[in-house]
């Protein structure tokens, strides 16, 4: 994914059209980068490359610096759902003593703050894959369980805690983190299956759409009267 750079045409008020390279769609994101020192207010269209606009409920806008916006597709909003909604049920079952019968575990608690744009997304996901995969890390020993009663009774590991930076990234590990705990969770040879009551009811995180090379984003862009 590469960051398009360009100017205000007039004024405060701005417009730049960027034709979808391949790494952009491979990183299912636009950047556009007004390079500007004020935060702005966008409006946003995508067509593909024989012009059929893409329909607005399919993408999401985000601000992630000053000056910029960002095009992604609407599993953001679901990304953002799940994450959070994750955050939540861990930091429940790490100190849930019925379930934790050796300890409760107070040492891998989720701190990050929630997610509401794309960038705290990121933060917050990576806490929650690191925290969840370390506690889960206890339930993979053989003896010596530090919060478990026994060995889990099969691999929840996360498939991969390499730290996010895609829209595409956070699709495919949160869903995959998202089954991983609830197994966990609902392991009862590890817990006591009195207290493996802390399962993710979020949906998986979707895709509306996805950009492709040579999709022609538009955006129209002004000061932000209400950040400025």
């Amino acid at each position: 994914m590469s960051t398009h750079t360009t100017l205000p045409t007039k004024g405060f008020g701005m417009a730049n059209k960027v034709t979808v390279s391949a790494a952009d769609a491979a990183a299912d994101e636009v950047i556009v980068d007004f390079q500007v020192e004020y935060e702005l207010a966008a409006v946003v269209s995508v067509a593909d490359s024989l012009g059929a606009l893409r329909a607005q409920t399919d993408m999401a806008v985000d601000y992630p610096a000053v000056g910029q916006v960002r095009i992604v597709n609407n599993g953001l909003k679901e990304a953002i759902l799940l994450a959070n909604e994750l955050k939540a049920l861990i930091n429940a079952h790490l100190i849930d003593a019925l379930a934790h019968v050796t300890a409760i575990d107070e040492a891998n608690t989720v701190t990050a703050a929630a997610a509401t744009t794309f960038a705290t997304l990121l933060t917050l996901g990576d806490d929650i894959l690191n925290s969840y995969d370390v506690h889960d890390d206890d339930a993979e020993l053989a003896s010596a369980w530090v919060y478990h009663a026994a060995q889990e009774t099969g691999d929840h590991s996360p498939s991969d805690v390499t730290a996010l930076t895609t829209i595409a990234e956070v699709t495919t590990q949160l869903n995959d983190l998202k089954a991983k705990y609830d197994a966990h969770d609902a392991d009862a040879t590890a817990h006591d299956s009195a207290g493996s009551d802390h399962q993710s009811t979020a949906g998986d995180i979707g895709s509306s759409f996805a950009f492709t090379e040579n999709d022609v984003v538009t955006v129209v862009a002004d000061i932000d009267s209400d950040a400025n």
